[in-house]
């Protein structure tokens, strides 16, 4: 497959789909899949998929070297299948059916969210289609379970203005044409969730557990691990809570609500408290700890922009304030700043 840099140019950004679905025939996008560069044709490429990540992909930036382009985002970002948070479903047919996914974070100039899903072929075919975004919006770091001849599709990260706080977005893909279906949700569900786990359970609802749920309180966003178990009927999209444990949840951001920075990042070691008895499960050296007071969890994240406190269980108010409280000078020591405390 020869692309040329007319062809790069003509076709490197990415749209949305005209119908439910459009069949896309790019030949730029299926170069990428391919390898870019590296392509080979079908017949000659094993579909090989690590972290969630389709090896040997091309790259936005690698695309542009390739056709010796300057970096030039006016038109928008570069088509990729380099993604994060997509899902591939493998068939009985060896068909893998992959949906969605963002590649980068907003800061990137080709960060884009997908609302795509992409067809790889047991012989290495590619078919691509696309939808409108009133049809499916982008969709992330959701969740693909497999149902008779659909793949139930639910939550998402998505684009910040295009959320809808306390409800979670569920979907259909029929496999037959590739067309897909919004289901709306009803009952008690987690809200708008991302990065969890699904699974079919034998009477037929789909239980969603983990990941983690954003909200709005006082206009701003707020992130909250999802520590409860639901289930949802997918013939009638009600959803039922099927744990009630409520632990507190805690959040310490530094006053200027700034990011953390390397050379302030708040080691997890150095967080541990102090004036309170506890057991050290673990502990990374960047990304957070474990420890136990009275035979309770308790688990400690840090974030870019905060460090998160889960109490996976009960303790008196009075000892959990004074967790809190050593916790949250140790912070302030780290960053060097002022640091405030929120439950979430």
């Amino acid at each position: 497959m020869q692309i040329s840099r007319e062809i790069f140019e003509q076709q490197q950004h990415p749209r949305f789909g005209t119908s439910n679905p459009e069949r896309m025939r790019v030949e730029l996008w299926e170069w990428m899949i391919r390898g870019g560069g590296n392509a080979r044709m079908p017949g000659e490429i094993t579909w090989i998929f690590e972290d969630g990540k389709l090896q040997g992909t091309q790259t936005p930036y690698a695309a542009r070297q390739f056709f010796r382009t300057e970096l030039d985002c006016a038109g928008g970002p570069c088509w990729t299948f380099d993604r994060m948070g997509a899902t591939q479903t493998t068939l009985n047919d060896g068909r893998i059916v992959c949906i969605g996914g963002e590649h980068e974070d907003f800061y990137d100039p080709d960060f884009c969210i997908y609302n795509d899903v992409v067809v790889l072929g047991p012989s290495a075919e590619v078919e691509i289609f696309g939808y409108p975004k009133e049809v499916f919006p982008p969709t992330d770091f959701h969740t693909a379970s497999l149902v008779g001849n659909e793949i139930v599709i639910i939550g998402c990260t998505g684009y910040q203005n295009e959320r809808r706080y306390g409800y979670t977005p569920m979907y259909r893909l029929d496999l037959t044409d590739y067309h897909i279906r919004e289901m709306t949700s009803l009952g008690e569900m987690p809200g708008w969730i991302s990065k969890h786990a699904a699974r079919v359970a034998p009477d037929g609802v789909i239980v969603v557990t983990g990941g983690e749920v954003v909200s709005k309180k006082d206009e701003r966003e707020v992130y909250r691990p999802n520590i409860e178990e639901y289930a949802v009927d997918i013939a009638s999209g009600s959803w039922r809570r099927l744990t009630n444990r409520n632990w507190p949840q805690f959040a310490i951001r530094m006053e200027s609500r700034r990011m953390f920075n390397y050379e302030r990042w708040p080691r997890p070691k150095t967080l541990l408290p102090e004036g309170v008895e506890y057991s050290l499960l673990e502990c990374d050296s960047l990304l957070g700890a474990k420890i136990a007071v009275r035979d309770v969890r308790i688990a400690i994240s840090v974030k870019i922009s905060e460090i998160r406190i889960l109490v996976e269980g009960d303790l008196p108010p009075p000892v959990v304030e004074q967790l809190i409280e050593s916790m949250r000078v140790h912070a302030q020591s780290a960053v060097g700043e002022s640091c405030w405390v929120e439950e979430i």
